[in-house]
């Protein structure tokens, strides 16, 4: 797959067949994050390989499209990563999203179904999966083999001219 087609064919999966991904697919996954770019390399982030068994534990913080396994994305609180000097803006959430966009795309390009989300509790999740205090759950992306295509949703773009200037 070219990587426009790549681009274009990743979607927000909302259906997902329970069978768990294979433990070289989970590593695979983790591997396009940990190759992801990150302000100074400081990789300010830890994952969570989610699978079947804790998924269900989840299930009381809200309910995750039917997927078996999750990439939990974790700030490192005890080490927030690059922080600019000019207005002290910290980038450890700019990290993690580009760490987790490898893993999405890389899912794509597996032949997966993922979904990114962040509406939960981080002191809930905390809680039930036992994780260590310095961690803080910060985005999710739930996986699988997807059971339905993209909605209409998917399609929707804002024009060029909203998003983007070119400058001289």
């Amino acid at each position: 797959m070219n990587f426009n087609d790549l681009l274009s064919s990743r979607y927000s999966c909302r259906k997902f067949a329970p069978t768990a991904l294979e433990k070289e697919t989970i590593d695979q996954l983790l591997q396009a994050g940990r190759l992801a770019p990150s302000a100074c390399n400081a990789q300010p982030y830890f994952f969570y390989a989610v699978g079947p068994e804790s998924m269900a534990r989840l299930d009381e913080c809200r309910k995750w499209y039917g997927a078996p396994n999750m990439i939990l994305g974790c700030i490192d609180t005890e080490d927030y990563g690059w922080q600019r000097e000019s207005d002290g803006a910290v980038f450890s959430s700019f990290d993690i999203g580009l760490a987790m966009s490898q893993m999405a795309l890389k899912a794509t390009e597996l032949n997966l179904g993922s979904c990114f989300i962040a509406s939960f509790d981080p002191e809930q999740i905390k809680r039930i999966l036992g994780l260590p205090e310095y961690h803080m759950p910060y985005i999710a992306l739930v996986l699988g083999h997807a059971q339905m295509g993209p909605n209409d949703n998917h399609y929707l773009r804002q024009s060029p001219d909203k998003l983007y200037s070119l400058m001289p």
